[in-house]
């Protein structure tokens, strides 16, 4: 609550312009690149939070673009709505014309997160919660089907989604 009253009425387009409109990445503008693939994978954003996003995206190119020569299969485990997937692809091509995913494996439950168990438990801070743990998470969160996933990597054909539990 204390971000979202300090940031209302922020204009963040002027804020991301500034601080990642001039960057580049395999010679691609790194904030088109971003807008682009926010939008083909609906991934939801709001408010201060874009710029955490914005920023890890920008690592995530950077090291994709530093690493593309190594001749080694590359894999994301945990998909989610293929973002990250997605942003790695499109700077595979731009390094690559002739990338189609080949290589390259997505592997996700495609049913969101497990069921939580102990380990999944948080004990919030201070005197009066010391006992009172609560689940970090709800079974099925973050749950996007394969099919919805597939659908947005119509350039990368040669993508191998992988669907199962991640330590299987």
């Amino acid at each position: 609550a204390l971000y979202a009253r300090a940031h209302k009425g922020i204009d963040i387009e002027l804020h991301l312009d500034a601080l990642f409109g001039n960057l580049t990445v395999a010679n691609l503008n790194f904030l088109s690149l971003f807008r682009e693939c926010i939008l083909q994978t609906q991934t939801p954003l709001g408010g201060w939070k874009v710029f955490r996003r914005a920023q890890r995206a920008f690592t995530l190119a950077r090291y994709v673009e530093r690493t593309a020569q190594l001749a080694a299969p590359k894999i994301e485990c945990g998909v989610f709505q293929g973002f990250s997937a997605l942003l790695a692809c499109k700077v595979l091509k731009a390094l690559d014309s002739g990338f189609d995913g080949s290589g390259y494996c997505l592997c996700d439950s495609y049913e969101g997160l497990s069921s939580p168990s102990e380990g999944d438990l948080i004990y919030p801070a201070g005197p009066a919660n010391t006992n009172k743990a609560v689940l970090s998470h709800a079974m099925g969160h973050f749950a996007v089907d394969l099919n919805t996933v597939q659908a947005r990597f119509g350039d990368f054909p040669g993508l191998d989604f992988q669907k199962g539990w991640i330590p299987e």
